[in-house]
């Protein structure tokens, strides 16, 4: 029978016919009349009979509306007329009720927290509920610090006193056990409990004589505890409101629980939210895509949202310079990021006073080595290229080695930085290279690229990327850097950011550039 089902049963008189099947084996059947399980049984019998007043049995009950219902009975007394019996288990019948109402309330829990995402009013709510039902003088629901995980603390109270906000230790009163323990705890007298603690009665005023505690549990985990003080009338708390008690405890975690869950979401959205903005501000650092004949070229790919590596390529147009740099910061994450977007700022700013390379790498390095947290540095190779005579300038703080392709041979040569990162030691000099593009190309890359998985499993390394390079370097330059991505990604998902940036005079065929 389904709970709608049944509350009708409890709750509407309706027309039922029954029949009454007690111990010593009589079998009645009973006229159809209106019967309402919130209050007595009553059932009128069709034939006269001779039964002892309470022999115990069952009663089924069949509605033309509800279906059918099988509930113990017993017989009470038999009609003066000798044909009539009247069957009245009244603790039957209230524990119909009371399971109907606990129903209700239940219900009414269950909706207020689907339909709210704000916790502390949900609590507050529910624990009036909770006294209100169980005819408590004082209700509270306890909370266990996450930070700590050594206090309780009240985070919903309805009563003569204010306790909202109290904290307990987890090794403290009667809650405290309820917690430690995971079980339920009924008090009949605090007097002789030796884990009362009379501390809070004694701030507030308020005598606690019982106390009836259920643990809040979430994945067989104790996340705090739900507690009723004093029965209003003075009766004790019995193993009924225990299972009252559990079950809106219960009712009580899974609020809980949705609410944290909500506020990880939230939290969840908000920081997505904010690095998606970081890697909008990220991407506008980033040179625009530039004709095929533009001497410098560069892609960057990061692994996660933020990316740590960078490149940037300013054009000098009135000197016949086009500066670039490509630079790779310690970490990852927003920590990485920032660092990442002032060095970067940094050094475009300097690039547009003239400055050589080494000189501006020198000024940033000193920037840096007051500013950031000690651990954090960035590799940085720093170049100035020369429209005139085809020449580039560099300097290589830190960074991995500088590759020269030569066109003409098929050959490469590695240029080593000698210098620190940016960001380790304030006082540094940065050596200076010069390298003639006229049949040369060169190449900077981040250890993303050269680390990457390869499509058979295995890592690319230096000697991977120089096959690529040279299988492709008769293709234009973005083709070039194109392949190279192509090949890298074709391993799966990236593990570190990949950043790669080119030199050269212009095209190259076979016949030179």
């Amino acid at each position: 029978m389904s709970t709608s089902e049944q509350r009708q049963w409890t709750r509407n008189p309706h027309r039922v016919k029954a029949v009454i099947k007690l111990a010593g084996g009589a079998c009645i059947e009973g006229v159809t009349r209106d019967v309402s399980l919130a209050g007595a049984f009553i059932v009128a019998a069709a034939v006269p009979v001779t039964l002892t007043t309470g022999e115990k049995g069952t009663i089924e009950l069949v509605s033309e509306n509800h279906g059918t219902m099988e509930l113990p009975c017993k017989l009470v007394r038999i009609a003066e007329d000798g044909v009539g019996i009247r069957l009245h288990d009244q603790d039957a019948a209230m524990g119909i009720a009371l399971n109907c109402d606990l129903l209700d309330l239940l219900i009414n829990i269950a909706s207020a927290v689907s339909t709210s995402l704000e916790l502390e009013g949900t609590l507050q709510n529910s624990v009036a509920h909770i006294r209100a039902f169980l005819h408590a003088e004082a209700a509270s629901l306890f909370l266990l610090d996450e930070t700590t995980e050594t206090q309780l603390i009240c985070r919903a109270c309805v009563g003569p006193v204010n306790i909202l906000g109290l904290k307990v230790g987890i090794h403290d009163g009667i809650v405290g056990r309820a917690v430690r323990e995971m079980k339920p705890q009924i008090v009949e007298n605090v007097s002789f409990d030796q884990d009362f603690t009379e501390i809070v009665d004694q701030k507030t005023g308020f005598i606690t004589r019982s106390i009836l505690c259920v643990p809040l549990q979430i994945q067989g985990r104790s996340i705090g505890a739900m507690e009723v003080l004093n029965k209003q009338d003075g009766t004790l708390f019995n193993a009924k409101d225990q299972y009252v008690l559990t079950a809106l405890a219960a009712t009580a975690s899974l609020a809980i629980l949705k609410a944290r869950h909500a506020q990880t979401m939230v939290e969840q959205d908000r920081r997505r939210n904010e690095l998606i903005l970081a890697r909008t501000i990220q991407e506008s650092f980033l040179p625009p895509t530039r004709i095929p004949s533009f001497p410098i070229h560069g892609f960057n790919i990061p692994a996660l949202e933020i990316s740590g590596d960078f490149f940037d390529v300013v054009d000098l147009e009135q000197s016949g310079h086009v500066f670039f740099v490509l630079g790779d910061v310690s970490g990852k994450g927003a920590r990485a990021g920032l660092l990442m977007a002032k060095t970067n700022s940094l050094l475009r700013y300097l690039a547009k006073s003239g400055t050589s390379p080494g000189r501006i790498l020198q000024i940033v390095n000193g920037e840096l080595a007051d500013a950031v947290r000690v651990g954090m540095f960035v590799t940085v190779v720093a170049g100035l290229y020369d429209r005139q005579n085809a020449t580039v300038r560099f300097a290589n703080a830190g960074h991995l080695p500088v590759l020269i392709f030569n066109h003409r041979t098929q050959s490469f040569k590695e240029i080593a930085g000698q210098g620190l990162p940016l960001g380790i030691l304030k006082e540094q000099a940065f050596d200076e290279e010069v390298v003639s593009l006229h049949e040369n190309t060169l190449y900077c890359y981040s250890d993303g690229v050269t680390e990457a998985t390869t499509p058979d499993g295995g890592m690319l390394g230096i000697e991977g990327l120089r096959t690529l390079l040279v299988d492709h370097h008769t293709t234009p330059a973005n083709t070039r850097l194109a392949a190279v991505v192509a090949h890298i990604r074709g391993g799966g998902p990236l593990h570190d950011d990949l950043t790669m940036l080119l030199v050269e005079r212009g095209p190259y065929s076979e016949n030179g550039f």
